[in-house]
Formats: C-alpha cells, sequence, structure tokens
C-alpha cells in the first residue's frame, strides 16, 4: 500500500506527473498484462494439441489447463536455464510459424493455380429462426471485427496469440 499512496501523494514537479502515469501502466503491463497474454497463447495451444485426442467431445478444461501450465513451466525453466537454449526454442519457433506460413501460401496457391473457388462457392453461414442458412452477410461480430481489423489501434497485443 506504501508504493500506492506514493503514487497518489501530492505532485509538485510537471516531470514527476507525467512520469507516474507511465510508470502505472508499464507496472500493470508488467505484473497482469503480459502474463495474462502468455496463459492465453498457453492455453491456445493447449487446447490445439488436445483436439485430435477428443474428436467428438470438447477437450476437457483440466487437461487443458494443466498442459498449459506445463509449457509456461517447460519455457520458464529454459529462460531461466540458459539464454542460449531460450534463443534456439525462439528460433525453432519462428522456424516453424514460417513454414507453416509458407505451406498455407503454397497450398492456397496451388488451389487458385487449378481455379478452385471454394471460398466464393461456400459464402457464410448464418442462424436466422433457429435454422442455419447459407448468405453472403458476415454478421454482427464478423462486422465488428472486420471494421476492429481495419482500424488496427485495437488488436496490437492480440499479435502473440496469432503467432504475430
Amino acid at each position: 500500500m506504501a508504493i500506492l499512496r506514493h503514487f497518489w501523494a501530492p505532485v509538485r514537479s510537471p516531470k514527476i506527473a507525467v512520469f507516474r502515469p507511465r510508470f502505472l501502466r508499464l507496472w500493470i503491463s508488467v505484473l497482469v498484462i503480459y502474463p495474462t497474454n502468455q496463459a492465453v497463447i498457453a492455453l491456445t495451444f493447449a487446447n490445439y494439441v488436445l483436439q485430435p485426442l477428443f474428436p467428438t467431445c470438447g477437450t476437457p478444461e483440466a487437461a487443458q489447463r494443466i498442459l498449459a501450465a506445463a509449457c509456461l513451466l517447460l519455457l520458464t525453466w529454459v529462460n531461466c536455464r540458459s539464454v542460449r537454449w531460450a534463443t534456439r526454442v525462439q528460433d525453432g519457433f519462428t522456424a516453424g510459424k514460417l513454414l507453416a506460413l509458407g505451406l498455407i501460401v503454397v497450398t492456397g496457391a496451388v488451389l487458385i493455380a487449378r481455379g478452385e473457388k471454394w471460398g466464393q462457392k461456400r459464402g457464410f453461414w448464418a442462424k436466422t429462426g433457429g435454422k442455419w442458412e447459407k448468405t453472403q452477410k458476415m454478421g454482427k461480430n464478423g462486422e465488428k471485427m472486420k471494421k476492429r481489423g481495419k482500424n488496427g489501434g485495437e488488436w496490437g497485443g492480440m499479435g502473440g496469440i496469432g503467432g504475430g
């Protein structure tokens, strides 16, 4: 509590008045936002790894959490153990991302070269009146995401989740 009282004490210098909010923003980022991002990434990874093991039903939440915690502990141990190991792990993940992206691009190029128009044929599906129907409209949530994606500012912290 003493640290919080210090930040709400009267300010006598304009430099300190600017510094305090910036420091608080950095403090919140380090203690809340960054660990939360890592937890979300680990849970997403755990879900993707466990999904093939449970094809007919959803993955158990306990299994997801245990695998996510194990991944975070392993990466924390590697980072604490050796900078060289951490660099090699990071390089391996980067190579994996680039290979996956290359595979997607090449597969898409081959399908386009063959004349496939799967995306145009399929369209979007919307639920109207309890029934799924094919439509050309994206839906409310899709439109919101499209607008936010164009603006860009709101998606700044989400790059790591998609592999950015």
